[in-house]
């Protein structure tokens, strides 16, 4: 296996440096870059939550006509499903929801109630294409806390309590429960739901099946080069589980998902944080940024028996206290086209959203006006997103913007 990692200054011409040369909004002459739709998500009902933005989701589906895009909307009582070229759809519910989960494809969701106490009936699932909701037990009996939850694409989910771990089959009827799981352990599922990885406190790395069988195990405790590879926080898993990225407290671990195998570690001599899949998530490209040392790209072109790979520093660093600029990336094309939230300064309001590519080349920017609610409310996605082919993106300043992408 073959790694390298290649250090590049930044281009010239249409280059990054032009995000704190120009004020407000910029648009490379090279690409025709419209919108194409904008959505207000406060139109269409009461949010759940009045102290949190509307609980949604906007996905790009690949269709034989191209890319279409799906925005789903959960209010008080109903769900409300924009698709592209389609009729407004509204799935009523009678259901207390408090918060809601989403499947990566777009097709389910899941309510969670209000109530803390366990009482049977505090999970209800719902098929976007049916509209069928089924209520089921979220939670285990003697559970008084919300629970983390990630819903794969077949409908099956997983939860986590301080202490354990809950494998809900798709007919929601039967589960699997993992005891003993130290509160401090991060968890990281695949889209289809085939795997997920724990991540113990003590830089043990579990694979299991979606049955909850451990099928390997991996010690990453001694793959850091500072010997504090036990900041194991982030990570990020491909569609089908196949590979893994990890990152350590100075570097980032590749891992084989099938097998446990480690494939390679690439030491940044920092901390890094947020590995990000393609979106497809099944293209090893990712973007990762490090608190200490600025930000990357990292792009993987293959998986056989080895990775070739890149790193390219594309920002400046924390120099003491004062943040210099920096790029957080959001969402990554399969084609490297990556939606990335730019950081001028620690003062509030002082993001920029960016369209660039890996190369350097930056596509478009515009001033943020409220990077606080560029966030989803519920499952941490961001609103800005990008198509697997790198021809529509989106974001959000109040409004949910969709853009076109197009070479001259």
């Amino acid at each position: 296996m073959h790694i390298f990692i290649l250090v590049v200054s930044i281009m010239a011409g249409h280059s990054l440096e032009l995000l704190t040369q120009i004020d407000t909004f910029w648009s490379n002459p090279d690409y025709s870059i419209n919108e194409v739709e904008n959505i207000d998500p406060f139109e269409y009902g009461t949010r759940l939550r009045e102290d949190r933005g509307v609980h949604g989701q906007l996905v790009f589906r690949e269709t034989e006509d191209g890319s279409k895009w799906r925005v789903i909307l959960v209010y008080q009582g109903k769900v409300v499903v924009l698709d592209e070229g389609e009729s407004i759809r509204e799935i009523p519910y009678t259901f207390p929801a408090y918060t809601a989960t989403f499947s990566n494809s777009g097709r389910y969701i899941v309510l969670q109630a209000a109530e803390p106490e366990y009482d049977g009936r505090n999970g209800a699932r719902i098929d976007i294409e049916t509209g069928e909701m089924i209520v089921f037990d979220l939670k285990r009996p003697g559970t008084t806390a919300r629970l983390w939850t990630s819903l794969a694409d077949d409908g099956s989910l997983m939860t986590r309590h301080s202490h354990y771990v809950a494998i809900i089959e798709s007919d929601l009827t039967n589960s699997t429960v993992l005891d003993g799981i130290h509160e401090y352990s991060r968890i990281f599922q695949s889209y289809d739901g085939s795997t997920f990885i724990i991540v113990h406190w003590n830089c043990v790395v579990d694979g299991y099946n979606r049955n909850g069988e451990r099928i390997w195990t991996l010690d990453l405790s001694e793959s850091s080069t500072s010997g504090r590879a036990n900041n194991l926080r982030t990570g990020s898993m491909s569609s089908d589980g196949s590979m893994i990225l990890l990152a350590i407290s100075d570097g980032l671990a590749f891992i084989n998902g099938r097998t446990g195998e480690l494939l390679d570690c690439k030491f940044t001599g920092e901390y890094v944080e947020d590995p990000v899949f393609s979106s497809s998530g099944s293209k090893w490209i990712s973007g990762i940024w490090g608190r200490t040392g600025g930000s990357y790209f990292s792009t993987a072109s293959g998986y056989t028996d080895q990775i070739d790979s890149q790193m390219q520093i594309r920002t400046e660093q924390y120099r003491g206290d004062v943040l210099e600029p920096c790029i957080y990336p959001l969402s990554l094309s399969d084609n490297g086209i990556c939606v990335a939230a730019f950081v001028i300064n620690p003062v509030p309001n002082s993001y920029r959203l960016a369209l660039c590519t890996i190369a350097g080349e930056l596509l478009w920017m515009t001033d943020l006006k409220a990077p606080g609610e560029s966030r989803l409310s519920s499952s941490g996605r961001s609103w800005s997103q990008i198509s697997a082919d790198g021809t529509r993106f989106s974001y959000y300043d109040g409004v949910i913007h969709i853009m076109e992408v197009e070479a001259r």
